[in-house]
């Protein structure tokens, strides 16, 4: 009590000396040096802790006068008058010691950040101020919650279906509604062929399997549930017995004992922070009236657009998801950042939580990583960002990874957020516009940004995210911003299992199925990530490697220009590099050479000289797939090239698959090569917005 009488003084002191944080005339030099180190807390900001970042000699004192559970001590003298002063609760480390890599962790800087506990009622900056006064205090920062990007799920009856099940290359039978792999635009009268990632194209290039080096992505979300059937084989199996027997099988939950409404967040005996997966239901509440209890499926459905398994004679196939039935070899970590909590009608995650999942996936040997959460509309630049713990995460799975993938380091996209609907102007989106992460901002299936989707010069990619007002079913009656009654121009992927989840809960309104629509940049995110982590497969499958920043390049230029669909109407909608193309991507790594034509309905002379060499000067021939044709509007294609010119016409730009051969043996040989053809639209439709 005295303690936090001492701090309201304090603060009252604070209120009679400025009127405003940043008002610095009435500060001395060193004051105002002080307070600079403080940034300043976004809206977010959870009341009741502040993190700090100290400086290398206080870290060594630290560490020689205070146990690894932490306490209310620092062992120096003038740091422990200040934590005193503000009523300090917890004081502890916020990335926990780990002796498997704790040199690694210290080479990144992760000792210095520790976080302090003190009564919600105090007032954030004025602890703040008192702390920064230290000067063994470095920077001084706040743990925010998060959001994730995902709309409202919606139930389908199974029974529903846009294509026949015949022309799917794999027996999933509900891969005839993902139109977001395949479009063939059936979704809507809007809807336009290619707006997808090209995945059966580049299935026919490649499909994860067994037989390739594995592949771990970290879906850090809600939990993933790893009992579901089409994602259990799939799921990463954790190699430490010791971690396995804790409950740490399939990933870990960094959320039931990090946040500071819980009465577990200080835990002496869980040094680690760190428990098993936990999907059970949450409460919903609405105007303070419960609502029933409902499923976290959130981070089920990202991971069944990465990798639900393909081929197994149930629901939906995965961008990554083999081809036996039986798994492949892209496999999903599951690091929960959310838990179940009755206060609020939705989960929430922290930056605290957030970043030591991101470090233990790194340690682990997750290459790749799903992120569909951040913050919306945050007035933060990168000088800012750099100053969270949830940065110093970000940069220790970029720059100490444990995978071999990509030499040592990982790859971390993030969804661009739902705040930017085209029709309101565009909103920047921490972390997604981090500079050493790439952003993903989301379209509908006609090609154009989905209704919802941020985006701007600080966007990297694009790919499907759905858009409900884009499918079939949708009527202008139905209210705007809300699912409705319709769904099936959303994305169609995995959710919390009735019948295998478990759960002692049970929901308002009972599911009776494990498959949902949603819509958000949340579902955007995880299809450039299954694009990703296939190529990353497929390189690995040909003992092909590449660094990070090469094979982020790969992905950039691995696109289809949205150009050409962007009218007036969008402004300046800056969508990064362009929608992301499967089938580019795993020709970009084999190598295959491409030939160009323009998708304006005219015949093309194409050489195939820079194809097939010497050899060109004979007869080729060149087979164009029913798919090839369908998918860019392939008018007329002349199966015979003499002396190696082809003649066709297309009208839909994209890029699709063909084979050109030798007609005739050349010393025995017939002479077959894959070629990668890309249709480019003449003039761009929109006078050059974009």
């Amino acid at each position: 009590m005295k303690r936090s009488l001492f701090l309201l003084l304090t603060v009252a002191l604070f209120a009679a000396c400025t009127k405003d944080f940043n008002e610095n005339s009435v500060a001395d030099a060193e004051t105002q040096a002080a307070y600079a180190k403080i940034s300043v807390p976004m809206p977010t900001a959870i009341p009741g802790m502040v993190v700090l970042r100290v400086d290398e000699a206080a870290a060594d004192r630290i560490e020689a006068g205070v146990t690894r559970s932490g306490g209310t001590r620092s062992g120096i003298e003038s740091l422990d008058m200040r934590l005193d002063e503000v009523g300090v609760e917890n004081f502890h480390r916020v990335f926990p010691v780990d002796d498997r890599f704790e040199a690694d962790h210290r080479a990144a800087g992760l000792h210095l950040w520790y976080y302090v506990t003190f009564d919600q009622k105090s007032d954030l900056m004025a602890v703040a101020r008192v702390l920064s006064l230290d000067e063994n205090i470095e920077s001084l920062s706040f743990n925010h919650t998060q959001k994730h990007f995902g709309r409202d799920a919606q139930m389908i009856p199974l029974s529903q279906g846009t294509r026949a099940e015949t022309e799917m290359p794999y027996n999933d039978p509900l891969l005839p509604l993902q139109w977001h792999y395949n479009n063939d635009a059936s979704v809507s009268k809007i809807a336009k062929v290619g707006a997808d990632v090209n995945a059966f194209e580049a299935w026919k290039v490649f499909s994860a399997d067994e037989s390739a080096p594995e592949i771990i992505v970290a879906v850090v979300d809600e939990p993933v549930q790893a009992t579901h059937p089409d994602l259990q084989d799939n799921m990463w199996v954790n190699p430490d017995p010791a971690e396995v027997a804790r409950g740490l099988v399939h990933g870990a939950n960094f959320a039931e004992v990090q946040q500071p409404s819980n009465e577990d967040w200080y835990d002496p005996t869980n040094t680690d922070f760190v428990a098993p997966l936990n999907w059970e239901l949450t409460k919903v509440f609405k105007n303070g009236q419960s609502q029933g209890y409902a499923y976290m499926d959130h981070g089920s459905h990202v991971a069944g657009t990465i990798a639900a398994v393909n081929n197994n004679g149930i629901g939906v196939a995965g961008v990554a998801g083999g081809k036996s039935g039986k798994g492949g070899n892209v496999k999903i970590m599951s690091c929960q950042i959310y838990r179940p909590i009755e206060q609020s009608h939705e989960t929430e995650s922290n930056d605290i939580c957030t970043a030591r999942a991101l470090v233990w996936a790194a340690d682990r040997g997750a290459a790749i990583a799903n992120n569909s959460w951040g913050y919306e509309g945050a007035t933060l630049d990168e000088d800012y960002f750099k100053k969270m713990a949830v940065c110093a995460g970000i940069d220790y799975f970029i720059d100490f990874n444990k995978s071999t993938i990509f030499g040592g380091k990982g790859l971390l996209f993030f969804s661009a957020g739902n705040s930017g609907d085209v029709n309101k102007g565009k909103k920047t989106c921490w972390p997604g516009a981090y500079s050493r992460v790439l952003g993903v901002s989301a379209i509908g299936p006609d090609y154009t940004p989905a209704y919802y989707s941020d985006y701007g010069p600080w966007v990297d990619i694009s790919a499907p995210g759905g858009d409900p007002y884009k499918s079939n079913d949708y009527t202008s009656a139905a209210p705007y911003n809300s699912l409705g009654s319709f769904g099936d121009g959303c994305v169609l992927s995995t959710i919390i299992d009735p019948k295998t989840a478990n759960t002692k809960n049970q929901p308002k309104t009972p599911r009776t199925d494990a498959y949902a629509w949603s819509c958000g940049t949340s579902m955007s995110c995880p299809h450039a990530v299954g694009v990703a982590a296939l190529g990353a497969a497929y390189a690995a499958s040909i003992n092909k490697t590449f660094t990070l920043e090469e094979y982020k390049s790969m992905l950039l230029a691995s696109t289809i220009s949205l150009k050409p669909y962007l009218s007036a109407a969008y402004g300046a909608a800056d969508m990064g590099a362009g929608a992301i193309d499967a089938l580019k991507l795993l020709c970009n790594i084999a190598g295959y050479p491409a030939v160009t034509v323009l998708a304006d309905g005219e015949l093309n002379e194409v050489s195939l000289k820079n194809v097939m060499g010497g050899v060109a000067v004979r007869t080729c021939m060149v087979k164009v797939s029913a798919e090839a044709t369908t998918r860019l509007g392939i008018t007329s294609s002349i199966e015979k090239a003499p002396q190696g010119v082809w003649r066709v016409s297309c009208t839909n730009p994209g890029v699709a698959l063909v084979t050109v051969s030798t007609q005739d043996p050349v010393g025995g040989t017939v002479i077959a090569q894959p070629v990668l053809l890309v249709a480019k639209s003449a003039v761009t439709s929109n006078g050059g917005w974009l």
